[in-house]
């Protein structure tokens, strides 16, 4: 019985082909005031599906801090904390696992 490997999905060599396949999604979307509509709507889906993986526990924001005091860095347009993008959990690791993307004991988690 040959046995199954996992697709890798991290930011490495192994995770290329998945992120080349898939570019067009998993590339960042940064609109302005000044974008076409269909820019801001692509931005706003983006933003609105990593929020939606945050609140089912799948993704967690990695926060800014500031290099002197250590703490964490806040907008000062809306006073939420700044982040520096996302990672996945403990539970999104081994969701991927179940589906057959990615060892649940990759990375040393």
């Amino acid at each position: 019985m040959k046995q199954f490997e996992p697709q890798r999905l991290d930011r490495g060599a192994g995770g290329r082909p998945f992120r080349a396949q898939h570019k067009d999604v998993l590339a960042p979307v940064m609109a302005s005031m000044t974008s076409p509509r269909s820019e801001i709507d692509k931005e706003t889906l983006q933003r609105s599906c990593k929020e939606h993986l945050e609140q089912l526990g799948l993704l967690q924001e990695r926060y800014r801090l500031d290099s002197k005091t250590k703490l964490s860095e806040f907008d000062r347009i809306s006073g939420r904390p700044k982040t520096q993008g996302y990672e996945l959990t403990r539970l999104d690791t081994l969701l991927l696992w179940q589906v057959g993307f990615q060892d649940p004991h990759a990375a040393g988690r």
